[in-house]
This record gives structure tokens, C-alpha cells and sequence, in this order.
């Protein structure tokens, strides 16, 4: 589980490295990008994320059992794409997508609205929000026998801050944290049912903005 977690974020982060090298390109990074209120901006990203699932029926620890938490860990690796607009110097708007490497018997997406607000509109800094649906799709067994998958939806948000270096330059990049909430009502893995399942991601990547 926790090796193929890590293999996950280990080639998502060599998709990073390579988006950096590429955008380190100074003639493209030496032109200005359009400040435009509207003007198009498109964010490519991906890093690490280590994940916590918990829920209402979870127990106290490992199928019930005292002397735990009852929730499970993984580590994950993915990718993001956003498709922003700039609302105004300091502020840019629009979708974010963002997938995750496989945890174990599940997978997960995220689709959101989200905001980017630098406090001082010359400095990179910047926090961000988003709210939006998160999708699992996890394998369960069907009632022949066979193996299956499950689709479930439910809503989340995230929040998090960052630093984008080249600000107002064609090409921008931005390392940042976020933490990721969601829940879903119920998750079946397997042949386990899980009520009130409640999912929290900590992300650390890196961000390459077209703007």
C-alpha cells in the first residue's frame, strides 16, 4: 500500500521536475503576462500527499479493535490541472481538477471552484481556497463473487498558501501546501461498508502557471 503510494508520488514528482525545467526557459520567463482583468491562466501542478480516512463506523482501531484510531494512511502522488481567470492584480479564479495515485482499493478525484489571492499584488505570496465535489471510485465485491467498482460522491474544500516565483511573468512557479476535507455518506471497499466517511489531504507540490 504505502510502496505503491510512494511510487505514485515519485513519478508525479518527476512530472513536476520536468514542468520546471521546462518553464525554466528565461526567454519565456522574461516576458511579461497580461494583467488583464479576464486574461486566461493555466496552472499544471503535481507532489506528495499523505492522506487520512476515517468514519463513523470505523471503531476505535483496526476492525474495531480498542488501542486505535480506526482511520487508515496512505501516501499518494498526484497531479492537478486549473483553468483560471484574473479577476483583478491581486486575485485569479476558476476549476481545478486533481487526481490521485491509487490508495489501496480506491482512487480519488476532485473537482472544485477555487480562488488565488495575493495579499500585495507585486509579492509572490499567496493563499488559496477552493470548494467542489470529490469522487471515489473503489473496488468492492459483487454478490456472485466477482470483483466490481463502486462510485461515490460527495463534497469537499481546501485551503492553502503558497509562494509564485516570476509573478507576472508569462511562466510562473508556485510551491504550496493545502489541506483537502471531504465526506462522503457511505464507501463500500471490498466487502466492508463504511457510513460517514470522512477523507483529509496533506499536499505539498508545485505548481508551473501559463498566464
Amino acid at each position: 500500500m504505502m510502496l505503491t503510494g510512494l511510487r505514485g508520488s515519485k513519478a508525479v514528482l518527476a512530472i513536476a521536475a520536468a514542468l520546471l525545467m521546462a518553464a525554466a526557459d528565461p526567454a519565456a520567463a522574461q516576458q511579461a503576462a497580461s494583467t488583464r482583468p479576464g486574461s486566461f491562466v493555466l496552472g499544471v501542478g503535481g507532489g506528495y500527499a499523505a492522506t487520512k480516512t476515517d468514519c463513523g463506523d470505523c471503531g476505535t482501531g483496526e476492525d474495531g479493535s480498542e488501542g486505535g484510531d480506526g482511520a487508515t494512511y496512505d501516501d499518494v502522488g498526484f497531479v492537478s490541472l486549473a483553468a483560471l481567470w484574473r479577476v483583478d492584480p491581486k486575485a485569479v479564479a476558476g476549476a481545478e481538477v486533481q487526481f490521485e495515485s491509487s490508495r489501496e482499493d480506491a482512487r480519488v478525484l476532485y473537482v472544485m471552484g477555487t480562488i488565488r489571492f495575493h495579499p500585495w499584488a507585486s509579492r509572490g505570496l499567496f493563499l488559496g481556497a477552493g470548494f467542489g465535489m470529490v469522487q471515489v471510485r473503489s473496488r468492492q465485491s459483487n454478490p456472485d463473487g466477482s470483483d466490481g467498482t463502486g462510485t461515490y460522491r460527495g463534497i469537499g474544500l481546501q485551503y492553502g498558501i503558497g509562494w509564485e516565483f516570476l509573478k507576472d511573468k508569462a511562466i510562473s512557479l508556485a510551491p504550496y501546501g493545502a489541506h483537502y476535507v471531504s465526506t462522503l455518506s457511505s464507501v463500500t471497499t471490498r466487502d466492508t461498508e463504511r457510513a460517514n466517511v470522512i477523507g483529509n489531504v496533506w499536499v505539498a507540490g508545485l505548481r508551473v502557471f501559463f498566464n
